[in-house]
C-alpha cells in the first residue's frame, strides 16, 4: 500500500504538470496506454478480455470514466491537496449507495462522521478561495461516480477476474473520449508523450500494488493508511506547484481524513 499511496499522488502530479493540455485529453491518453498495458497482461496470463458479466462490466467502467473525467478536471483547476481529499469522500458514497440500493446497514456512528467529512468539505471550500463552486460540484461528483464503480465492483468480487474489471475501465473510457479529443486537438510535445506515458504506467503499478495490498488480508491496516496520500499531495503540491492552504483549510482536510478513517475502521468491522 506504501507503493501504491506513493505512485498514485506521484501519477496525480503528472496529470496536474501537464495542465496545458485538455483534461479529457489527458483522460484518454491515460485509458489508451492502459488498454495496451492491462489487455497485453490478459494475454500474456490468458485470461478472459471480455468477461461473463459484461453489463456489470460495462456499467463499472462507464461510471469510472465519469469518476475519473471529473477528478482530472479537478486537477487542473484547483489546489493538488484539496482534489486529493475532496475524492476520498467516494468512500462514504459507496456505504451510502450500498444501503440505499443493496439495503447494507449504516451505524448510527457511521451517519455523524458522514456529517463530520461534509462540514470538512464545507470548511476547505469556505477557506480555500482557489475552489469554486463549479470546481467542488465537480470533484464530489467524481467520488460519487466513484462510489457507484465500487459498489458495481463488489458485486463482481468473486465473479471475474480482477484484471478483467481493471480492462474495462480504459475499454469503455477511450472510445468515449475520442469525439472529445478529435474536436478540440492540441498536440501534445515530445516531452508531453514521455511524461503521459509514465502517467499512465504509474498509474498501472499502484492499481497492481493496491490491489495486492487489498488482497493480502491486512484490511484493517491498509484501507486506513491509503489516507496517507493526502499528505504526499500537500507536499507534492507545495514543492512542485506552491500551492499553499490556509490554516482552515488544512483542518477542514484533516477532519474529512479523520471522519474516513473511523468510517472505514467501522466498515471493517462489519466485514
Amino acid at each position: 500500500m506504501s507503493i501504491s499511496v506513493v505512485f498514485f499522488a506521484i501519477a496525480n502530479v503528472l496529470v496536474k504538470s501537464l495542465g496545458h493540455l485538455p483534461f479529457y485529453e489527458l483522460v484518454f491518453f491515460r485509458s489508451a496506454f492502459a488498454l495496451v498495458i492491462v489487455g497485453s497482461l490478459l494475454k500474456h496470463k490468458k485470461m478472459s478480455l471480455v468477461g461473463t458479466h459484461k453489463k456489470l462490466l460495462f456499467l463499472r467502467g462507464l461510471m469510472g470514466t465519469v469518476a475519473l473525467t471529473l477528478f482530472f478536471f479537478s486537477l487542473q483547476n484547483i489546489p493538488l491537496a484539496s482534489a486529493t481529499s475532496l475524492q476520498y469522500m467516494s468512500p462514504i458514497f459507496t456505504v451510502i449507495i450500498a444501503h440505499v440500493i443493496f439495503g447494507d446497514k449504516v451505524k448510527s456512528i457511521q451517519w455523524l462522521y458522514f456529517i463530520s467529512a461534509f462540514i470538512g468539505v464545507m470548511i476547505v471550500k469556505g477557506f480555500d478561495a482557489d475552489i469554486t463552486y463549479l470546481e467542488l460540484a465537480a470533484i464530489l461528483t467524481s467520488a460519487f461516480f466513484s462510489g457507484i464503480a465500487y459498489n458495481i465492483i463488489k458485486q463482481l468480487k468473486g465473479k471475474e477476474e480482477p484484471l478483467t474489471i481493471v480492462f474495462y475501465f480504459p475499454l469503455v473510457t477511450t472510445p468515449i473520449m475520442i469525439p472529445f479529443v478529435l474536436n478540440n486537438w492540441v498536440t501534445p510535445s515530445g516531452v508531453d508523450v514521455l511524461v503521459l506515458i509514465a502517467m499512465a504506467i504509474i498509474t498501472v503499478i499502484a492499481q497492481i500494488f493496491m490491489t495486492k495490498a487489498y488482497q493480502s488480508g491486512a484490511m484493517s491496516q491498509v484501507s486506513i493508511f491509503k489516507y496517507v496520500g493526502v499528505i504526499f499531495a500537500i507536499f507534492f503540491g507545495y514543492v512542485f506547484f506552491g500551492e499553499s492552504l490556509s490554516i482552515m483549510a488544512i483542518s477542514g482536510i484533516a477532519i474529512i481524513i479523520l471522519a474516513l478513517i473511523l468510517n472505514t475502521r467501522e466498515t471493517l468491522k462489519k466485514t
